[in-house]
């Protein structure tokens, strides 16, 4: 038989002498409360947490350490123990402020203090409370050893001598409240940035961003203009207007200029605020600068009943001869006439247009209406290898416009040979 003492030493030494750098991996995957749990095993294993690079204070962290989230400075103080006892560099550092959790403005301002002295690279801060926008500190704007900044629910308000994060390559913004006539300078500044998400802040009317190295942006809100001064090497792109602005405050966009300035693109994805915006300048019958990388087209809520959009889309399309995927989720506004949208897809000649890459078309929320239609038959008619159009159905149709709908599939012609269509159910509710 084995002798016990000598199989505990032998399980004692396979896991206490373990390399350092194979130590501090398998607590950088374990949740912070359990990682810190860990110093309990043995006088060995006390203090190994400690030297974490990377502190991640989520919900999971404050649901654990936590018992009562109302108690006064109850999550100031577990954070303050964790920063007391780290010992060496922090490299990366999340806090994800729950709304249920009470903390002040100089608790936040200690810990980013601690952080710009420990080489902070990596830094995420998200507010969850809804009613209360924290200032984010000056300290903050002395990190630029930043590579990732990711901020929620944050007021942006920086010293006068602040310019830009220069070492910063990825840079996410929700809800943030800038002062004026930051936002330009900030991202002109950045000269590193490849990724960048805006979402949702407030003082920014004018969304105008020059980045010659952003590879990938995600864009929503309101702005009263767009415009993309130097981004030649922009590969995918999301960029959802939320609301059409006052056509007194509009500065018209021209679609030409904007997409232009998008020599590389791969990915576009417009809302149908976004396409309205892009047509309030005048859309010609195809781009004057072929869009020779673009591989994948999606407009979100595109109104079906209303000419500008539908005439911007084909712009788009037309003009992106490398085209392989399209998708559709349709809105048909209420009320609207379709006469003006059946007599412009009545000028559109297919022959003037082949799809020659296009493999995929997925229509989503598709009620069966005549502008619909006629878009799907002039997809089945000029894309010549095509695989797949996928027609989810919207949850309000009648079974006897779906019927309609299925004959004049059956009807249209298609250049493709092995084009398929597929009829999909609309997705339930618990499928958001």
């Amino acid at each position: 038989m084995s002798d016990p003492e000598v199989v505990c030493n032998f399980a004692k030494d396979m896991i206490s002498d373990l390399p350092g750098n194979v130590i501090e991996r398998i607590l950088e995957c374990m949740p912070l409360q359990d990682a810190v749990r860990t110093s309990i095993l043995s006088k060995k294993w006390r203090y190994n947490w400690a030297t974490l690079p990377q502190l991640v204070f989520d919900g999971q962290f404050f649901d654990y350490a936590i018992d009562d989230p109302w108690e006064e400075n109850v999550l100031a103080n577990n954070v303050n123990e964790v920063l007391l006892l780290h010992i060496g560099p922090i490299h990366k550092f999340s806090l994800c402020i729950p709304d249920s959790c009470s903390i002040q403005n100089r608790d936040i301002a200690r810990w980013i203090l601690i952080l710009s002295r420990n080489g902070i690279r990596e830094l995420t801060l998200v507010n969850s409370k809804q009613n209360n926008s924290y200032r984010l500190p000056s300290y903050l704007f002395s990190c630029q050893q930043l590579t990732h900044l990711k901020l929620h629910n944050y007021t942006f308000k920086p010293p006068p001598a602040f310019r830009a994060f220069h070492n910063i390559r990825s840079l996410e913004l929700k809800s943030i409240t800038f002062a004026t006539n930051i936002f330009e300078s900030l991202i002109s500044s950045s000269p590193l940035l490849e990724r960048f998400i805006f979402v949702s802040c407030n003082g920014v009317d004018h969304f105008n961003i020059d980045a010659p190295n952003l590879k990938y942006l995600f864009v929503s809100g309101m702005f009263k203009s767009v415009s993309f001064i130097s981004t030649p090497k922009l590969v995918e792109v999301s960029f959802i207007m939320t609301k059409f602005p006052n056509h007194s405050a509009l500065k018209m966009a021209n679609l030409d200029e904007v997409m232009g300035c998008l020599p590389q693109l791969e990915k576009l994805h417009l809302s149908r605020y976004s396409l309205k915006v892009l047509a309030a300048g005048g859309v010609p019958k195809r781009l004057a600068t072929t869009s020779n990388f673009l591989k994948y087209l999606k407009f979100c809520f595109l109104d079906f009943y209303n000419v500008d959009q539908i005439s911007c889309a084909l712009c788009l399309i037309r003009s992106s001869i490398n085209l392989q995927e399209l998708e559709i989720l349709a809105f048909a506004s209420p009320a609207a006439a379709m006469e003006p949208v059946l007599n412009f897809m009545e000028n559109q000649d297919c022959a003037d247009c082949t799809l020659d890459q296009l493999r995929k078309v997925t229509m989503q929320r598709v009620r069966g209406s005549k502008p619909e239609l006629e878009f799907m038959e002039y997809f089945l008619a000029c894309s010549p290898i095509l695989d797949l159009m996928l027609i989810e159905r919207h949850k309000d149709i009648d079974a006897n416009a779906e019927l309609r709908m299925s004959r004049e599939l059956m009807r249209f012609s298609r250049a493709s040979p092995k084009a398929q269509i597929i009829y999909l159910d609309p997705p339930t509710e618990n499928a958001h």
